[in-house]
């Protein structure tokens, strides 16, 4: 039986934020009923982790050798509990592209901030795009943990959030089964 909850890390081209993000939360859920991915909005298919990326998770005992970019697409849409992504842009792109991702597509950053795409920046902007992703890093895997212990279906107790994204959160938890199974054959 796959993992009951599915999270998608989207950022531009899946080398450099996403793969951070997911390598990162993946290790924090280890263990628990969740499938943490990453993908891009425009990634050119098949490249690996740009360098840095690499370089930053060896540095934490992580390795992200074998990623691989992938392109969102409307099948891994579909097959998603969860979007997370890193600018407010992608997140309008995409419930423009699949209305039906409405209230399953979150910003990363808790508190609403976009996190830059560090991609051709010097070594600096690197280590603020990771201090901004560790700083919501053990918000949602809060959020995934209380997720992964409930049935989807089941409202989520509001107990478990705050803020915006929580609230989103929680609304989307709560009907996502009964939404998903409707507009799994959409698009």
């Amino acid at each position: 039986m796959p993992p009951q909850l599915r999270c998608l890390i989207l950022c531009t081209g899946n080398i450099c934020r996403s793969p951070l993000a997911e390598s990162l939360l993946r290790e924090r859920m280890a263990g628990y009923d969740t499938h943490i991915s990453s993908a891009g909005i425009r990634a050119l298919t098949d490249a690996p982790a740009d360098p840095r990326t690499i370089t930053i998770l060896q540095a934490r005992g992580l390795s992200a050798f074998a990623h691989r970019s992938r392109q969102i697409e409307t099948q891994l849409a579909r097959e998603t509990t969860l979007l997370l992504v890193m600018e407010r842009q992608q997140k309008h792109w995409l419930e423009r592209r699949w209305p039906w991702l409405r209230g399953r597509v979150m910003l990363w950053d808790t508190k609403g901030a976009d996190i830059p795409d560090p991609y051709h920046f010097p070594p600096e902007r690197y280590a603020d795009v990771l201090h901004r992703i560790e700083a919501s890093l053990d918000d949602w895997a809060d959020k995934l943990y209380a997720a992964s212990q409930r049935p989807i279906a089941r409202t989520v107790s509001p107990k478990t959030f705050s803020g915006e994204a929580g609230a989103a959160f929680s609304c989307a938890m709560s009907g996502l089964h009964a939404n998903f199974t409707q507009n799994k054959n959409r698009a």
